[in-house]
């Protein structure tokens, strides 16, 4: 998309925040209506800029200009919720357009005329005057005022927290009360959307965020890397009952790193369950992150053996099972044994589909549906042991194909992740997707941590932009 910033920033400088709000809009929009709640972080991109998530100590956000070759970069706060982001997304617009010479930090809660004016700003954008007053009228009463109760559903139709909407009901005389911390603080907006059966948009607001998210994929061998390949090792061994330490998995995949198969982890602990397993699944993640080849059926066998390679029963790992079993806690029966053949092709066959796909599919689209085939190998339960482990393998290894970070369960989501799981099994994969698009994430700025707000304009064009 083509946008004159020039002109956006030269009518900045004689404008009020929501004049130049509108005219931002104007320009980026057209004359066609935004869809609500308004992606801003597609917009971001498509004025040009970079952004990224950072722990930041009482900052919402910092802003970096685009100079001496230099990409414009947003940092925003990792730990906000979706809706601050959002607005601190928005908020930072405006120092692009407006206040472009200089780096900027947003501290929370500052009254500096020039973080007012962003908020300001932000409200209009993500809030547009007309298309709020219209959806407001709605709900107004016959004294023309809007109860707190309905400012819940505004919140959900723009996508902005629930105090943005009643300051912006303030503002327009629709309540007939002084908002203040006590009202914030007693209201209650996460027992009042159950009261109003609303769910949450936390899912949408993940889509937004990632499918415009700049990831940069880090060769296996960085620091940041082989960190979140030992937690990952640690967490799902967790997660299917191992007690080990992430000290010990830490010592144990860095010794098989240095010293392959010299190390002492492949031949002198074969009684110790957590160490063999603890070096099957290295193994397995190696073998993913290394290997040229696509994930199918045959592959999750090979999976499976490698898992339990130096385990005592190792010769009768990554067949399928000969007899029928049950997942503690899951609605449905595991496919008997005499079908799982049959079963894992019809697994085979989705895995193409998703292959043929996988370059037209955004980030939360291919995860997405790399989730539904990981379920369906759960169900299927085609092994004796390691299914688990061995479908989030292949779930990984299909978001590798669009250039995307490992995700996993981290022990304490267990009870969330076998929750949503079982929602999966009636057919809802909403909250099973959402779970993953939240680790998705997590792995995202985790392993683009090291990269600073400096972002030169070449990497613009080749990789962020690309």
């Amino acid at each position: 998309m083509k946008i004159d910033l020039k002109y956006l920033r030269r009518f900045s400088g004689h404008c009020k925040a929501r004049e130049l709000a509108e005219f931002a809009s104007e320009i980026y929009f057209g004359s066609r209506k935004p869809d609500f709640p308004i992606d801003i972080f597609m917009v971001l991109k498509d004025f040009g800029i970079y952004y990224k998530f950072l722990e930041l100590d009482k900052l919402e956000g910092i802003y970096s200009p685009d100079k001496e070759n230099m990409v414009a970069v947003v940092g925003i706060n990792s730990r906000s919720r979706y809706e601050r982001q959002r607005f601190t997304a928005a908020h930072e617009l405006c120092h692009h357009i407006k206040d472009y010479n200089i780096a900027s930090t947003s501290p929370m809660g500052s009254n500096d005329p020039i973080e007012v004016f962003a908020n300001t700003f932000a409200a209009e954008f993500l809030m547009p005057r007309r298309y709020f007053l219209e959806e407001a009228i709605k709900y107004e009463d016959e004294f023309g005022f809007v109860k707190p109760e309905d400012a819940v559903y505004l919140s959900q139709t723009f996508g902005v927290s629930f105090e943005s909407v009643i300051w912006n009901l303030h503002n327009y005389n629709k309540i007939n009360f002084q908002p203040d911390p006590v009202f914030f603080a007693s209201f209650g907006v996460t027992r009042q959307l159950e009261i109003l059966g609303l769910q949450s948009l936390d899912g949408i607001y993940l889509r937004n965020i990632i499918d415009s998210y700049k990831y940069i994929p880090q060769a296996d061998t960085s620091p940041l890397w082989l960190r979140i390949k030992n937690e990952l090792i640690y967490h799902d061994n967790r997660v299917e009952g191992l007690e080990i330490s992430k000290e010990s998995v830490a010592e144990i995949c860095t010794d098989l790193r240095i010293k392959r198969y010299d190390s002492i982890y492949y031949d002198q602990f074969r009684e110790s369950k957590e160490i063999v397993e603890t070096v099957g699944h290295n193994l397995i993640y190696d073998y993913v992150y290394s290997t040229v080849d696509n994930p199918d059926r045959f592959q999750a066998k090979e999976l499976n053996r490698k898992l339990f390679s130096l385990a005592p029963q190792a010769e009768i790992m990554g067949d399928y099972r000969q007899t029928n079993n049950h997942i503690t806690g899951a609605i449905i029966e595991t496919t008997d044994h005499w079908l799982i053949e049959q079963e894992m092709y019809q697994v085979d066959q989705s895995i193409d589909e998703y292959i043929q796909k996988v370059e037209d599919y955004s980030f939360s689209e291919a995860l997405e549906q790399a989730v539904k085939i990981h379920h369906r190998i759960t169900q299927i339960h085609p092994f004796t042991d390691g299914n688990g482990r061995v479908s989030r393998a292949v779930l990984n290894w299909l978001i590798k194909l669009k250039n995307l970070p490992p995700v996993y369960v981290e022990s304490g989501d267990k009870s969330r992740y076998l929750e949503t799981m079982q929602t999966a099994d009636r057919g809802d994969f909403v909250p099973l997707t959402n779970y993953f698009l939240e680790r998705l994430l997590f792995s995202m700025i985790n392993l683009n941590a090291s990269h600073t707000l400096s972002v030169p304009l070449e990497i613009k064009s080749r990789s962020l932009f690309g």
